[in-house]
This record gives structure tokens, C-alpha cells and sequence, in this order.
């Protein structure tokens, strides 16, 4: 799907009008806007291209896949490029996407209303707030949200839980950004991207196998490529620094060939000159690029790295329960003989707006995912040593014959105090957080 550049393309003479780094939800929608209004536009990923094939379907092949940077222990292992990288500091852990597509190859792809509360938010500007339903309303349409066509086990049961412990909920109408049609999709613009169809196998999470979601790399980056942007994957941008022509005469690699305003650097000699540079490269990507930038003399705010949000996120797991939660991901092999209904479904396909102001989802375990890794996350880190002992008990029953133990995944969002903060390591070249 990528238009490719040769190395000496991409170092074109001429430069871009922009350059975007990254290709989540922020760089490919700021790549296709840019793109589609005449601008010569870049956009650069750190990661690779995945396909659908590439995505990790059972627990040996997603340590391929995974890079794990562990502060605590001081070690790090895993490919710089996989499609998992995960930091764990202290009691903390943080876990972000890597390849063409960012976050939306690997999450559920939900897609809710914007809260009233966040609307009214004062940091807004204000003149946004007449355009945001038709905003919505254009993004939904790009990523081909559809409602999910039936209510699955763990949705029932959620349900159930839900009406007993609260008076007042909000049953918030779930669209995802992943193909339950039979037919080939197109847009109102004409465009059709073949996709395939969801066989609520429940292993989003992971990435969906049967190229059923339509994550950034199958809408708006086709969009862009359409309109005319280069795109180029394992380019991982270091630092940003102004385009002056005294720096060059103080500096003679840097010998310019344009007068754009920016020089974005790959490494200490090679760079792309561009009049814009917009960086979505993630909370964590984004903030060591501008401190990277700051040590070389770029101006940047005094509250880099402050700040800090986690929405409020808790992650915790029903384990050990004898009902029926069908909240695990299965393999074609293991589903071929179920029907469509009595599968695991989405990774979330129920969502419930408290009134209390917090949001609760349940999810579906993808098959690759180790059990244990949800069996010692909770609030506040790693609960115990026993967790890797209750996998392998739990592994040993269904090799037997005996029933496995049922599981199921509550991610419950709110509202956090937003003063975490990043700070930046130079000897080690890493980013350090704080939650709030």
C-alpha cells in the first residue's frame, strides 16, 4: 500500500510542505487532510508494514512481536521495531503499538459519542464545539464504524451485573471500526478498500488476523498515498531543529538544499527539510523526539513532559469463575464449528457510561495473549508471585481434559488528576514517567 521512496527521493532536493511523524489516529488523519488540500506531504513510521497474516494468533509467536523495556530490572530484549513495545517502571506499566496504523492495528477500535463532560472541557477552543457532530460524524464515515449485529455471552453477562449494582446507567450505543458485512465495503467517496469479514474470533487486541478492521493503514493512509503523500516505514525520527543559515555555517554537515523551515533528522547526518512538522508519534515517541530537539537547541515549552494523562484507566480480571463468559479469544480451528453468535466476538462489544462519570468495557482475552499476564495486573501493578503457577495449573487442566477456567477482562475508564509527568534519561537515550 506504502508509495515507497528511494533514498534519494526522500532526501528530495526540494523538500515537503510537511512532514508527519507517525501514522496513528493523529499523524494518518493530519497526512490525509494535509494531502487531500495540495500539500507536498511525508509521513514517516518507526515501525513496519503489518499484515494480516504478520499478527501474532498464539502464544509462542507473540514474544516475536514483542519488545519489553523493564526499568526495574534494568533489561531490555525484544525486536526495536515490534508491534507490542512495553515499559514497565516501578509499579507502572505502559504498553503502546508500533507499525504502519499505530494504536488502531492492536485496539478494539471502539468508537463512543464524546462525552458531555469532555466537550465542555474550558481547554477546548470553543469555536470546535459547533462542528464536533459533524467532525464525529466524518471520522465514522472514514473508518467504516459498524454497530456490532449481535449481543455475545460476555455482553449478556455484563449486562446482568451492570442492571443489579447500578441504578442509573447508560447502555452507550457500540460502534466499532471493523467489517461485519458480507459485502466489500465502500464509501461515500467512492473508494473501496477489500477488507475481510469479523468472525468475532475476539482477538482485536492483538491484531485482527482475518484483515477485518479498519485500522489507519486501510483508510486514511490510503486516502493520503491517493492524494499525493510519500509515505516511508522504519524511519525513526531522532530530533527537530530550525532551518537558520547561520547554524549551517556553524555546522558544515548540515549543507542544506532548500530553504525550509525545518530540518528533520534520521540520525546525526541524514535529514528531511519540510515548511511543517507534525509530530504524532505518540505520548512517549513524541516527548523524546521534542527533548532530543531541546538539547540541540530547538525552543520548547517549560511543561514538556507535564501534564500526564492515563484517562483514568484500571484494567482488572474475573478469573476462577465457573460461568459461562466465552471471554476468550479462539483460533479458526477452535471456532470453524461455532456459530457466529456463540463465539467470543470483538475484543469489546459492550460499554456502560456510569453516572458517576466512569465508563466500563468488558474484553475478550486474545488467544496470543498469556492468561497470566492479566492475572497479575491490577490498579497498582503486579499482585503476586503465584500468577505464573495459576497459567500453567489452569494450561495443565485443559491439556487433560478437565475445564479450563473461565476469564473475562474489565477495563473501566475515568477521569485521572493529569499531573503524571516524562522526563528524559540522556545516559540511557529513554523517556522515564510518573502516572498521576
Amino acid at each position: 500500500m506504502e508509495k515507497h521512496n528511494t533514498e534519494d527521493n526522500l532526501f528530495d532536493d526540494g523538500g515537503y510542505d510537511a512532514v508527519v511523524v507517525g501514522s496513528g489516529y493523529g499523524g494518518s488523519v493530519a497526512a490525509c487532510r494535509m494531502s487531500m488540500a495540495g500539500f507536498k506531504v511525508c509521513l514517516l513510521e518507526k515501525g513496519r508494514k503489518w499484515e494480516a497474516r504478520d499478527f501474532p494468533t498464539d502464544s509462542l509467536k507473540i514474544w516475536s512481536a514483542v519488545r519489553m523495556d523493564n526499568r526495574n530490572l534494568g533489561l531490555s530484549f525484544g525486536p526495536k521495531d515490534a508491534l507490542f513495545q512495553v515499559h514497565i517502571q516501578d509499579d507502572s506499566l505502559a504498553a503502546m503499538a508500533c507499525g504502519l496504523g499505530g494504536g488502531s492495528l492492536i485496539n478494539a477500535g471502539v468508537m463512543l459519542p464524546t462525552t458531555v463532560r469532555a466537550r465542555r472541557d474550558p481547554k477546548w477552543p470553543k469555536a470546535w464545539d459547533k462542528d464536533w457532530d459533524r467532525y464525529e460524524a466524518s471520522a465514522s464515515d472514514m473508518l467504516k464504524t459498524q454497530s456490532i449485529p449481535t449481543k455475545f455471552q460476555n455482553s449478556k453477562i455484563m449486562q446482568e451485573v451492570i442492571d443489579k449494582e447500578y441504578d442509573k446507567n447508560d447502555d452507550v450505543p457500540l460502534k466499532l471500526s471493523v467489517n461485519f458485512d458480507m459485502e466489500e465495503q465502500v464509501s461515500k467517496s467512492g473508494r473501496s478498500q477489500e477488507n475481510g469479514n469479523c468472525l468475532a474470533c475476539g482477538n482485536c487486541l492483538a491484531g485482527c488476523p482475518y484483515n477485518a478492521k479498519n485500522s489507519t493503514d486501510k483508510t486514511y493512509l490510503v486516502s493520503a498515498i491517493q492524494a499525493g503523500c510519500t509515505i516511508n516505514t522504519e524511519c525513526e525520527v531522532q530530533y527537530v531543529i530550525k532551518n537558520k543559515d547561520e547554524s549551517c555555517k556553524q555546522e558544515q554537515r548540515y549543507k542544506t538544499r532548500s530553504r525550509r523551515r525545518w530540518l528533520v533528522f534520521l540520525n546525526e547526518f541524514d535529514y528531511i527539510e519540510s515548511d511543517i512538522v507534525i509530530l504524532s508519534a505518540g505520548v512517549f515517541g513524541t516527548a523524546k523526539i521534542l527533548f532530543q530537539s531541546q538539547l540541540r537547541g530547538l525552543p520548547v515549552s517549560q511543561k514538556l513532559g507535564s501534564g500526564l494523562s492515563c484517562n483514568g484507566n484500571n484494567v482488572a480480571l474475573i478469573a476462577e469463575s465457573s460461568a459461562p463468559l466465552n471471554a476468550s479469544g479462539l483460533n479458526r480451528k477452535q471456532f470453524s464449528n461455532i456459530p457466529f453468535q456463540e463465539r467470543p466476538g470483538p475484543s469489546i462489544s459492550s460499554s456502560y457510561t456510569s453516572s458517576l462519570g466512569f465508563t466500563i468495557q468488558s474484553a475478550v482475552i486474545p488467544t496470543a495473549y498469556p492468561c497470566f499476564l492479566f492475572k497479575g495486573i491490577t490498579t497498582n501493578g503486579y499482585q503476586s508471585t503465584n500468577w505464573f503457577f495459576l497459567d500453567i495449573i489452569d494450561r495443565l487442566k485443559h491439556i487433560v481434559g478437565s475445564k479450563r477456567n473461565q476469564a473475562m477482562v474489565l477495563n473501566a475508564m475515568g477521569y485521572d488528576s493529569n499531573n503524571g509527568k516524562l522526563t528524559f534519561e540522556k545516559d540511557t537515550n529513554r523517556i522515564m514517567f510518573q502516572p498521576p
